[in-house]
């Protein structure tokens, strides 16, 4: 795991489109019969937002692995709409899930991930707080050969930062 600091991505400039949160990458590599071991992540936490000038937080019901909505307190397994991060079988290379050099025997995987929160603006509060768990699985016996947990948390709010002659602007994660 390789948790990075939180970061604003606004892809269009907009606002409305910003999004607070924090990337990290996975990487495993296997020995002896490969094809029997798989990554699993699971995802336990919350997302909340205080939209500028409000004084309520609001819980944002971040959606995690095919559709489930992230819970406080008991891990669930995460991935995509699409996908559940590491699962070998009826899913295919992607750059955030693979195994090399093949997705069915391969002896390395990489991932990455990029939780966050979308569709904020400027003077928007974030409060994202997530507990990963991270393991590596015998999926021939059902056992746990490897487990890591991290955390990351992202608490602040959607900033402008201007430089000198300030002519042009980004958008920043200030933390409270």
């Amino acid at each position: 795991m390789d948790p990075h600091g939180p970061v604003v991505a606004n892809p269009d400039g907009n606002p409305g489109t910003i999004r607070v949160g924090q990337a990290f990458d996975i990487e495993a590599h296997f020995s002896g019969n490969c094809c029997c071991c798989e990554y699993r992540q699971e995802i336990k936490g919350y997302a909340l937002v205080r939209q500028r000038g409000s004084g309520v937080w609001s819980d944002i019901g971040m959606v995690i692995g095919r559709g489930a909505q992230l819970d406080r307190n008991n891990f669930q397994e995460d991935g995509k709409p699409w996908f559940f991060y590491g699962h070998r079988r009826g899913q295919r290379n992607i750059p955030e899930d693979s195994y090399l050099p093949g997705r069915l025997a391969g002896c390395e995987y990489k991932g990455n991930d990029f939780p966050s929160v979308y569709g904020l603006t400027l003077g928007d509060s974030v409060d994202l707080h997530l507990t990963f768990r991270g393991r590596i699985i015998d999926v021939c016996t059902g056992t746990i050969k490897w487990e890591k947990t991290w955390r990351i948390h992202c608490y602040g709010f959607v900033d402008i930062d201007m430089s000198f002659p300030y002519l042009t602007s980004t958008y920043k994660f200030t933390a409270f």
